[in-house]
């Protein structure tokens, strides 16, 4: 797959997830319940157990494939603070 297609795959999911964040308020409400470090230590787990899993699995090459990049760039958004809470 090109890398503008993967680009653009990715770039669609990381929107959707910023849309439902704006309408439901999930990472604010999982800062408050659970607590920023606690937050990204299960979520940077949870990533490198699916990433495992899918390794194994599948046999699928993370930066090679588009699974790996929305994973990738899932992650990295989720992993960003709210600036009220910086």
């Amino acid at each position: 797959m090109s890398p503008v297609l993967m680009f653009f795959a990715t770039s669609i999911w990381v929107l959707v997830l910023y849309l439902l964040n704006r309408a439901f308020n999930y990472k604010d409400k999982f800062f408050k319940h659970f607590g920023i470090v606690k937050y990204k230590i299960t979520l940077f787990i949870i990533v490198i157990l699916v990433f495992l899993i899918i390794r194994v699995s599948f046999n699928i090459k993370f930066f090679e494939n588009p699974i790996g990049f929305l994973i990738f760039w899932s992650y990295l958004y989720l992993i960003q603070n709210p600036e009220h809470y910086r």
